[in-house]
């Protein structure tokens, strides 16, 4: 009986975790536009700033992406009763 507990507990946990990486990766896509590189508009400090946080919000989204995948595999892992 602890076991379908166990079980049905980290299910839950799961399926929080993959809502919320979901979210995080339907969030607003400006974050992840390309960064203008005309310099009469924008200052070469400014474009290197703008060009590194978009480098971090892709690394972001991408790591987030790859633990979705691992969570939806899990959950299936568990509904085949093949996990843990």
């Amino acid at each position: 009986m602890d076991d379908a507990l166990n079980l049905a507990h980290f299910k839950a946990l799961l399926e929080q975790r993959a809502a919320e990486l979901d979210r995080l990766l339907e969030g607003p896509e400006e974050r992840g536009q390309s960064v203008e590189l005309d310099q009469s508009k924008v200052g070469r400090l400014s474009r290197m700033d703008a060009l590194q946080q978009q480098a971090m919000s892709d690394a972001i989204k991408e790591r987030a992406q790859r633990k979705r995948v691992r969570i939806r595999l899990a959950l299936k892992r568990l509904q085949e009763g093949e996990y843990g």
